[in-house]
């Protein structure tokens, strides 16, 4: 059978487990607001975790667009100086040929000249026999008809 503790022990043991509820209560609480707290903390470290693989992408991903346009640049400056030896190259090659297309030029003016010359030769060598032939024609008394052909041509030649 149950026995029923003396009053005066009842009370204090009554007082104490009342304690006990009301300590039990408030660290029930302080546990809830601790478990909430690391509840948070987990999600911030989560969070934190998840922003540094992004950073890390995203660096990696930088990187990685930094050497392909170094290799560019790199490949665009071979570019550039292969395109300035050949830029020198036919700078030379015009500069040549404005030298030869000068001397072709000088050339054709001097055969020029002289073909004037020589051609204001030939027609004074023309005009005097012309001259020389009409008045070979002029003095005979008949001209043959060969010699009035060739008068003609002559004339036709010097006009």
């Amino acid at each position: 059978q149950y026995q029923h503790p003396p009053a005066e022990m009842s009370l204090s043991m009554l007082s104490r487990i009342q304690g006990l509820k009301s300590q039990s209560a408030v660290n029930r609480e302080l546990l809830a607001e601790k478990q909430r707290a690391l509840q948070h903390a987990v999600a911030a470290r989560d969070h934190l975790r998840s922003q540094v693989a992004a950073d890390v992408a995203e660096r990696e991903r930088q990187e990685d667009n930094a050497r392909r346009l170094s290799g560019e640049l790199a490949g665009l400056r071979q570019d550039i100086a292969r395109y300035e030896r050949e830029r020198a190259v036919l700078r030379s090659t015009l500069s040549g040929l404005r030298g030869t297309h000068q001397e072709k030029l000088s050339e054709l003016e001097e055969r020029q000249r002289a073909f004037s010359v020589a051609t204001f030769d030939d027609a004074a060598k023309l005009q005097t026999l012309c001259s020389e032939f009409r008045a070979q024609c002029c003095d005979a008394p008949r001209r043959s008809r060969d010699q009035s052909v060739l008068l003609a041509v002559l004339e036709r030649e010097q006009s």
